[in-house]
């Protein structure tokens, strides 16, 4: 089940005690919000993950972050242009930690964390260490890309880079199938259009989330706006389906693209793109789990809107890593 409330009000609903926060650091000042509100004394450890080629942007989050936890806290670089490196580098970590503590619960703040060091990153505790019980912290966006006022001269990112599947995600795409490609679109279509060019999928699907289900506080129309876009972009393909992903439910997300994926049916190879959210991502990731056929991809950016990517809301998003089966009748122990 997941809980929503005002961030000022997290201190009193993590009274839980935790073996490990595990954070991303990151040039959006998003990522200091859970750290700063959080009860230190409720964290045997923080593991403060960072990216080393933007360490010169994310510089004084980190610092930040580092001294909220000073004593508890482990910095660990990820070069996330080298996927390998960062499954090697976080299970190593982790192993490591498992060694000094039990490791039966830890809290990840997934709110600045790059889908696909996410991805990998519930890949590991899946596969590795399925006995920590697993929460999962989202700050919502008061905004994105603050500096333009005018919504379609907002971006968060230009360019792709090599589009590749996530590790733990490789899915199985039988030659003897036709490929669909499914893209859960945000704020940057323009990103998304450019994977659409590249795989050549068959046939494509759209998920986009609705105003009414949106985490950010402004500009709530910019989902559906921006799939639009992306429809009228992609004019090769005479029949897009699209659907609606709720954004700011991972359960219902989870839901939401598994109702899909059996629409689609089993005849065709199925890609997953995810692009919105990271809630939703989250949801993405429970059908892959459930369906290990499917494969999710991710093309990083060429470059970021550092100086103007968000604000930080004041919503705060708990919820239990739960196991598909599971989504109805657990409840967070938070």
């Amino acid at each position: 089940m997941l809980i929503t409330f005002p961030v000022n009000q997290l201190n009193e609903l993590t009274e839980e005690y935790y073996d490990a926060l595990i954070c991303f650091n990151s040039f959006e000042a998003r990522c200091t919000t859970i750290p700063s509100q959080v009860s230190k004394d409720n964290f045997a450890n923080c593991l403060i993950f960072t990216n080393r080629d933007t360490r010169e942007q994310s510089e004084n989050n980190l610092n930040i972050i580092n001294q909220l936890f000073a004593g508890k806290s482990q910095i660990i670089e990820l070069t996330v242009s080298s996927p390998i490196s960062v499954a090697d580098k976080m299970e190593e970590t982790i192993k490591s930690l498992a060694k000094s503590c039990e490791l039966k619960k830890v809290f990840i703040d997934i709110t600045t964390f790059t889908h696909e060091t996410l991805l990998i990153l519930l890949a590991i505790f899946r596969e590795k260490f399925s006995d920590t019980h697993v929460v999962c912290g989202y700050v919502n966006a008061k905004e994105y890309s603050y500096d333009c006022e005018d919504q379609k001269d907002k971006w968060l990112s230009r360019g792709i880079g090599e589009i590749r599947s996530v590790l733990g995600y490789s899915g199985v795409l039988k030659p003897s199938k036709k490929n669909l490609l499914m893209v859960i679109v945000g704020y940057e279509y323009e990103r998304a259009v450019r994977i659409i060019e590249t795989v050549e999928p068959d046939f494509l699907s759209l998920g986009y989330g609705l105003a009414s289900d949106s985490t950010t506080e402004k500009n709530r129309g910019a989902n559906e706006h921006y799939t639009q876009l992306v429809k009228q972009m992609a004019t090769y393909y005479d029949e897009i389906q699209d659907f609606q992903v709720p954004c700011n439910d991972p359960y219902k997300a989870y839901q939401a693209i598994r109702e899909q994926v059996e629409n689609i049916g089993s005849d065709k190879n199925i890609i997953i793109v995810p692009m919105n959210n990271k809630i939703s991502t989250i949801g993405a990731a429970l059908v892959a789990f459930e369906k290990p056929e499917i494969q999710i991809c991710y093309a990083p950016a060429l470059i970021y809107n550092y100086s103007a990517y968000s604000i930080a809301g004041d919503r705060c998003y708990i919820f239990d890593l739960t196991p598909p089966q599971k989504i109805s009748e657990k409840k967070p122990q938070i």
